[in-house]
């Protein structure tokens, strides 16, 4: 038998199987909150029931990181800007692009992967013109963005 709780050792609020022989059990609905979670196996030895029990941290729901500053839809004042960011959820490394080209353009600006959540851009254009911000976040080997515009002042 297996069981799965969220408010204590030998808890199975999650879940609880049946005796069964199988050595594996398909466990679906538990939570993605960053809580601990208890699993106390039991095992049927010579006739007794004995148990041991284990402790699991519920992985978070990754979520990208979010620019938010300047923010994001803005006029930039000046050709120098430091943007900054969100860590976001089980991110580890960001890039962003500045670009003038169109969505996703990175002719202005193009960060190294980077751990830090801030950028200072340097040599932007203050002639009116919208720039396109686009924010990479590595998130368990996949890159995921978020694309931002701006006006140049």
């Amino acid at each position: 038998m297996l069981g799965i709780g969220s408010t204590g050792v030998g808890s199975y609020n999650l879940y609880n199987s049946t005796p069964i022989t199988a050595t594996q059990a398909s466990v679906t609905g538990l939570p993605t909150n960053g809580e601990t979670l208890y699993a106390r196996i039991y095992s049927l030895i010579n006739g007794a029931w004995q148990s041991n029990d284990y402790i699991y941290t519920a992985a978070p729901t990754p979520v990208p990181a979010v620019l938010t500053s300047p923010t994001p839809g803005s006029a930039l004042t000046s050709s120098s800007v430091t943007f900054q960011w969100t860590a976001g959820t089980g991110v580890t490394q960001y890039v962003l692009g500045i670009g003038s080209t169109g969505v996703g353009s990175y002719n202005l600006f193009n960060s190294t992967p980077i751990t830090a959540t801030q950028a200072s851009v340097t040599g932007l254009p203050t002639n009116g013109t919208t720039l396109y911000a686009r924010l990479y976040s590595w998130i368990n080997g996949a890159w995921q963005y978020h694309d931002y515009t701006y006006t140049a002042q």
